[in-house]
């Protein structure tokens, strides 16, 4: 049986060695293509210095080893650090507290329109002590409008002066229990009743040691005094809630303005109720029982009425 034999021709083998070595040189200069390529794409990447060596560490080498995250300094806590104290909260800031103060301008601003005769009497209310000699110099319905509308405005006023002082004497250094206009709701009520209650004493202390239209003159100007007292506290209020800086100074102003218009009231009793030296215990009676005792408790009251906010009920 015969046997065939493949024969390659020294032509075809000499063409499949060029191709091999072709092959192989187009290989290599793919490879260093791909590499060059490498090479410039790390090369364009920026490269930058860690700015804290003991943080986390990047792939530039530091030799900070990270056992846990939690463990890693992101920041030095300086040695004489202290614990930050609270903020005090002002009534400036609260909502509620500024649409309190803006109705009670708003309602004074509508009455004055109607009753600004009782503001352009403030002084003859004030200082006057003749008696009436007919029933048209009677408030009328709008000037007790207006009248009422000005108590209220005091008594808004006086409320945050109060919360001041509160937080200026105490400094209370825990988050208040209640909101601010918690505070303002309960002290705006309290100086309220305070006006009301001295009213109340001077009403029952003239129908018990005069008459009428004394009494009247008197009340006349308790009034008066308590409505204009809003008038000068207002800018002055707004002048500490702007610059607290001048809440020590505002405070005192704001209590020689109170005890100025109470001495107004006790030169107009004086003037009234004074006629002989008999008259002067009865006196010196109603200036201890209106006019020292009733502030000095009426302002303890309120301190304790805001540590018993502060706290909570």
């Amino acid at each position: 049986m015969p046997t065939a034999n493949t024969t390659i021709s020294p032509k075809k083998a000499q063409h499949a060695k060029t191709a091999k070595t072709v092959k192989g040189a187009k290989a290599a200069a793919d490879s260093v293509a791909i590499d060059s390529a490498v090479v410039d794409s790390a090369a364009a990447i920026p490269h930058y210095e860690p700015r804290f060596s003991e943080a986390f560490p990047d792939s530039s080498g530091n030799t900070l080893h990270i056992v846990r995250p939690d463990s890693a300094r992101v920041m030095t806590v300086p040695q004489d650090s202290a614990t930050a104290t609270p903020r005090p909260t002002s009534p400036l800031h609260d909502n509620g507290s500024m649409l309190l103060v803006l109705a009670v301008i708003f309602i004074t601003a509508i009455s004055y329109r109607k009753g600004y005769k009782y503001v352009a009497d403030f002084f003859h209310n004030i200082s006057s002590v003749r008696e009436r000699q007919n029933l048209f110099e009677d408030h009328t319905v709008k000037e007790t409008q207006i009248m009422t509308a000005l108590t209220a405005n005091t008594c808004i006023f006086e409320a945050i002066l109060l919360y001041l002082a509160y937080q200026l004497l105490y400094q209370p250094a825990t988050t208040p229990a209640t909101p601010v206009f918690g505070f303002m709701a309960a002290l705006s009520a309290f100086t309220a009743t305070f006006h009301i209650a001295m009213l109340a004493l001077c009403w029952t202390l003239g129908f018990i040691f005069s008459d009428k239209p004394s009494t009247d003159l008197w009340l006349d100007g308790v009034k008066a005094s308590a409505s204009m007292l809003g008038v000068m506290l207002a800018p002055l209020t707004f002048v500490i809630l702007i610059l607290p800086e001048f809440l020590h100074t505002g405070l005192i102003i704001a209590i020689i303005l109170y005890f100025l218009s109470r001495i107004i009231v006790i030169y107009k009793a004086f003037r009234i109720f004074f006629n002989n030296l008999q008259s002067s215990l009865y006196f010196i009676l109603y200036l201890c029982s209106v006019e020292i005792v009733p502030v000095i408790l009426s302002f303890a009251g309120a301190m304790n009425l805001c540590r018993i906010l502060h706290v909570g009920l």
